[in-house]
């Protein structure tokens, strides 16, 4: 008489067990895994978010227009551009110029808000 009530107990807990395992478990492990999924991709979208500020905050800073020094005095010479938009080209007609001029004059190349 007990183990039947006890094989009964066995047999209704495996049921139990059976349902709650295959319903329950099996969902709340799902939700975890797409969870997780949601909770990396919303981490690289702000992460995105936050270089992309960064970056145009970093912009906002760089100079307006460059400008090449002789000598850091601020001489013009006669045929020499000294107004560039761009660091490059700046660069550029710096070395450009320190070639053209060797020891006569030093260029150097600075920002202008």
């Amino acid at each position: 008489m007990v183990s039947d009530y006890f094989f009964v107990f066995v047999k209704v807990f495996g049921i139990i067990y059976s349902w709650f395992n295959n319903n329950i478990v099996e969902s709340v492990i799902t939700f975890i895994k797409v969870f997780g999924n949601a909770v990396i991709l919303v981490g690289a979208v702000i992460f995105l978010i936050i270089l992309v500020y960064i970056t145009i905050k970093n912009l906002k800073k760089l100079p307006k227009q460059y400008t090449i020094v002789i000598y850091g005095n601020g001489v013009v010479l006669e045929g020499i551009r000294t107004k560039f938009s761009t660091y490059a080209a700046a660069k550029h007609y710096s070395d450009f110029y320190q070639g053209l001029f060797k020891q006569q004059y030093k260029f150097s190349v600075i920002g202008n808000k």
